[in-house]
């Protein structure tokens, strides 16, 4: 990524709950900001009105004729894009996007960063065990073998695929709401803590604004830390 090129954050799930926590965010400091939609109605209004905002709508099946040729505008990706629910299926429509838009973004001379969520079903050598997060998985792979299998999968598209792509794969537990006028010791509003599981200070709940505040600092300050890497996420 060009330092010098002006920040263009493009944002995939802008329209959930942590999506739209982390477009807000990108707003509040004053980043140009390019969502990309199924349904542009299902945006907040403060966040459509604001001059700051472009949205394109489109599909993750149409996502090579509407998303793909702007992808030259971006000097950061974020995306929350996952499996909703208790899915079972075998389709794969999240893996299959992003084989073909990490292949897209190689093409590019100057390419974009890439943050993608993913949850702790997907480990790291540096983890450890904790019986929590073994039963939370252990869970989702009988009630959700589909979801499980969507989130692996889309894990294994960035190694095999992003050799050239500078991506971070930040991993996330429980989501929770953060308690109004919640500050840290300094007096500053609360940025997730980044590890491994069972590193001492991970946990398995993270309120949604601090996560949105941890990637947008990673995305907008340039910081390189987690580079090809899988933080697990934890409130703090």
């Amino acid at each position: 990524m060009s330092d010098s090129k002006p920040q263009n954050v493009l944002v995939l799930g802008s329209t959930g709950p942590l999506g739209v926590l982390i477009v807000k965010e990108l707003l509040s400091r004053d980043v140009q900001t390019t969502v990309f939609v199924r349904n542009p109605s299902k945006l907040p209004s403060d966040i459509k009105q604001n001059p700051k905002i472009t949205v394109i709508e489109g599909t993750l099946e149409s996502a090579p004729t509407t998303l793909h040729p702007t992808l030259s505008n971006y000097t950061t990706i974020i995306s929350t894009l996952g499996p909703v629910g208790l899915q079972r299926s075998k389709e794969t429509p999240i893996t299959d996007f992003f084989t073909v838009l990490l292949h897209a973004i190689s093409a590019l001379p100057t390419k974009p960063r890439v943050f993608h969520s993913s949850t702790g079903s997907v480990t790291d050598p540096s983890d450890k065990f904790t019986f929590i997060m073994w039963l939370s998985v252990l869970v989702i792979k009988i009630l959700a073998p589909g979801a499980r299998n969507e989130i692996l999968s889309t894990a294994k598209v960035f190694v095999e695929h992003g050799n050239d792509i500078e991506w971070t794969l930040f991993r996330l537990g429980v989501l929770g709401d953060e308690k109004e006028g919640e500050v840290d010791a300094s007096g500053e509003k609360k940025v997730a803590y980044a590890g491994y599981i069972a590193d001492g200070k991970w946990q398995l709940t993270t309120p949604r604004a601090q996560i949105a505040r941890w990637v947008v600092k990673q995305a907008t300050e340039g910081k390189v830390e987690w580079n090809k890497k899988l933080p697990a996420l934890a409130g703090i």
